[in-house]
């Protein structure tokens, strides 16, 4: 018993959890059976958490069975049963070499922990333990991506694959939380940051390169005039949204609030192609994409519910109307967010050449490839735009980084006048204007302040 307390048993519970907990269901006091294990735990470096002792049972789990019988894992179980969640249809004898191979070193790095009592002196301590795992994690779960969605094996069981991909994407955002002491916060913004900074100025310079049919990251086989309006402007409003908001935002925790809420909801949006796309989607590509947004989903989602990124705003108020940062923000929300409504619904009734309205935007309907964009593009919009709303962010900032978004707009919609042929002047005419005159006041604003331009 004092060999499962001091090493298998977790010593603590996570906060995480202490904090979604019912009173009924918190950790056991001193005194009870569970905190005289606890007490005989070692403590810093070598103290079991939750997640090694997921580990060892994980990871000894396939240690065991591909050193002593790998074929377990075939679709008859060696012939021993028909197995369910087997991962190969079959297995050659070379196979079988290898895969008790990985075995071995599965079985190693599980038992590196007990060295201390099995041989006497040092032995691997839980947190070396935990940080091995997170390495093996990250390697598997690059290697499982590739395997399941890109380059499938020829007797590989494909949807345990792409199960287990997903599953290890979990595991590794777990792993990190474990492995990152000090400083998750701010390395999980700055990695959102590099992301979805890549995929804005990828978007917003060559999509169709970049993503199209002949890229060997291709998220579209179709494109066309819309698309490429469509993801410049997703590309310019995220480059708004994390380049310039990371610019002003970065320490702010309402900011790491807006990079989990983005995550979850592209999270969900990534699934409509990746799962119910049409000809222009490339599933497995956005299958990759939905698998790989996990681990970050899992370390925005813990540092949410730790309270590592404190309480939301919510405060919506009428502002004094006038020349100042509250109402370009307030009218801000109010000018793009039916625009946002309209994206999600049904943009083609709204904006179409047939909408009922008499009044179209577009000279063709939009498609699966500018459908999926114009969604994504409203979900960056409503986000810049609920800044002080629902994040915090200071009045002002918002303001700097909505004038930007703004003059990059204008240009979108001077360029896509100038070399498309998909919008109705009489409409864009007027929205275009009124872009330029919201870049000018948040301008004026900016400069009138008193404060620097880079402060926000």
């Amino acid at each position: 018993m004092k060999f499962f307390s001091k090493k298998v048993v977790p010593a603590k519970t996570p906060q995480v959890i202490k904090n979604i907990l019912p009173a009924s269901m918190k950790p056991a006091e001193t005194g009870s059976s569970q905190s005289l294990l606890q007490e005989s735990a070692p403590t810093g470096d070598d103290e079991p958490t939750w997640f090694t002792t997921f580990s060892l049972f994980y990871y000894g789990f396939f240690g065991i069975t591909l050193l002593l019988y790998p074929q377990i894992h075939t679709s008859d179980g060696g012939g021993l049963f028909a197995n369910p969640l087997a991962y190969w249809t079959s297995m050659t004898a070379d196979m079988t070499a290898v895969f008790r191979i990985a075995g071995a070193g599965f079985l190693t790095l599980v038992t590196g922990p007990f060295f201390d009592e099995m041989f006497g002196g040092a032995g691997v301590t839980m947190m070396a333990f935990a940080r091995q795992m997170c390495m093996i994690n990250a390697i598997l779960f690059v290697l499982f991506e590739y395997y399941s969605f890109y380059a499938p094996l020829a007797t590989a069981a494909v949807f345990i694959w792409k199960c287990q991909a997903a599953f290890g994407g979990l595991v590794l955002g777990w792993n990190i939380v474990e492995v990152v002491s000090s400083g998750l916060k701010e390395y999980y913004t700055l990695f959102i940051t590099a992301e979805f900074g890549f995929f804005a100025v990828a978007l917003a310079t060559i999509p169709q390169t970049l993503f199209g049919p002949s890229s060997p990251f291709a998220y579209w086989n179709e494109w066309g005039d819309m698309a490429l309006c469509t993801a410049r402007s997703l590309g310019l409003a995220m480059f708004g949204l994390f380049i310039v908001g990371y610019y002003f935002f970065s320490s702010k925790p309402g900011y790491t609030k807006m990079c989990t809420l983005w995550n979850v909801v592209l999270t969900g949006l990534t699934c409509i192609p990746a799962f119910y796309g049409g000809t222009s989607a490339v599933a497995s590509m956005w299958q990759i994409q939905v698998v790989l947004q996990l681990p970050a989903l899992v370390v925005g989602l813990y540092l949410e519910l730790s309270g590592a990124t404190g309480p939301w705003a919510l405060t919506i108020s009428c502002p004094a109307w006038g020349l100042n940062f509250d109402s370009f923000n307030m009218f801000s929300l109010l000018f793009n967010f039916p625009f946002a409504i309209a994206f999600y619904y049904d943009p083609n009734m709204m904006f179409g050449p047939s909408t009922p309205t008499g009044m179209p935007m577009f000279t063709e309907d939009m498609k699966e490839t500018s459908l999926w964009f114009g969604k994504a593009w409203a979900t960056a919009i409503l986000m810049i735009a609920l800044g002080p709303y629902l994040f915090g962010l200071s009045a002002k900032g918002v303001t700097k980084q909505l004038t930007v978004v703004y003059l990059f707009f204008v240009g979108l919609f001077a360029y896509s006048l100038y070399a498309y042929s998909i919008f109705e002047i009489m409409m864009v005419g007027p929205i275009t204007g009124l872009n330029v005159i919201l870049f000018l006041i948040g301008s004026y604003l900016t400069l009138n302040s008193g404060d620097p331009l880079y402060m926000a």
